[in-house]
């Protein structure tokens, strides 16, 4: 459908004629979807929606939000429909904004007059802004990609907690089908380590992790969603499935990066070599069961009594897996 060659990166846009789905791709690598006319996915993008939702439903009074890397525009748009005053988009690649009006589930959200988007790199942004924001959003590329390190490390995480309004909400996407489960740890104690309040969502249909961490360090974030009162907006998922999603609460989530990961900084570059980058090459469904499996372990042994230690769609994955070997 379209191509466009960057200095960095080459951004194309294609359509899946059976199902109608339409792709982006940057540098060879399928980034992200939307669903086609079907209402089916090669992918599975639920994900992308709560990455917008559930910051602004977790925030008391949100104004003024924060997306880092635009990609289809998805997540932007569900942050859009939460109502906030502005939103600023920055993403450092200029022509994933020339595409946009080829994904039409973002709904036009960069025409909307309380939106700016820039042409940036997002830490370098934060660096530069004076603004403070309400929520922040970020879905990079994969952890272990070239330079994707710098969004996942202490010292970007210290950043962006400068640049929080004092309530302020910030959703860190986690891969599961991209890490190890060693690395998958290592990102969630990263997070802790500048945002003690915490949690671990897991969304239902494509088992990706979300993290959330408030700048407010009292109270238990994910005990309340106070964004479900503020309006009747039809969502894709029902309050109660959202807060059942939360997979590993404060005191768990500081726990279980503390046992099974280490902290990634700036110097040591953890994401970025050795058996990170070799991981690029593991099975998803591997990566996946790994990270699915040892925080199973972990909440068996730290809850005594949390209900249910399983999410359907994954024991359902796990069990064809072991089918076929």
């Amino acid at each position: 459908m379209a191509s466009a060659e960057g200095p960095d990166a080459t951004v194309s846009v294609i359509e899946l004629r059976e199902k109608g789905e339409r792709v982006l791709i940057i540098d060879g690598f399928v980034t992200t979807s939307e669903r086609g006319v079907s209402g089916s996915s090669s992918l599975l993008v639920q994900y992308m929606l709560w990455m917008g939702h559930l910051p602004m439903l977790l925030h008391p009074d949100p104004k003024e939000a924060l997306v880092i890397c635009f990609g289809t525009g998805q997540t932007a748009n569900a942050l859009r429909r939460e109502n906030p005053k502005s939103l600023t988009i920055v993403d450092i690649n200029p022509n994933v904004f020339k595409m946009a009006h080829y994904f039409t589930s973002n709904e036009n959200v960069l025409k909307d007059p309380r939106v700016r988007n820039l042409v940036m790199d997002g830490r370098a942004f934060m660096r530069r802004t004076e603004k403070t924001f309400d929520v922040i959003t970020l879905e990079p590329m994969p952890p272990t990609f070239a330079g994707v390190n710098a969004l996942y490390s202490k010292e970007f995480y210290q950043l962006a907690r400068e640049r929080m309004s004092d309530n302020g909400i910030i959703a860190q996407w986690l891969p599961f089908h991209q890490v190890s489960a060693y690395h998958g740890a290592s990102v969630s104690r990263t997070f802790t380590e500048v945002f003690p309040n915490a949690v671990l969502w897991i969304d239902p249909e494509s088992l990706t992790g979300i993290l959330l961490g408030s700048k407010n360090d009292r109270g238990t974030l994910g005990s309340e969603f106070p964004g479900f009162k503020r309006n009747d907006l039809k969502r894709i998922l029902p309050e109660e499935t959202v807060r059942k999603a939360v997979y590993l609460e404060k005191e768990g989530l500081k726990r279980y990066g503390e046992q099974y990961g280490d902290v990634i900084t700036d110097d040591n570059q953890l994401l970025a070599y050795g058996a990170a980058a070799f991981n690029t090459h593991v099975n998803p469904v591997t990566l996946l069961l790994s990270n699915y499996d040892t925080m199973k372990i972990f909440r068996k042994g730290f809850y005594e009594d949390k209900g249910s230690l399983e999410i359907e769609q994954l024991e359902l994955i796990k069990k064809e897996s072991e089918r076929k070997e």
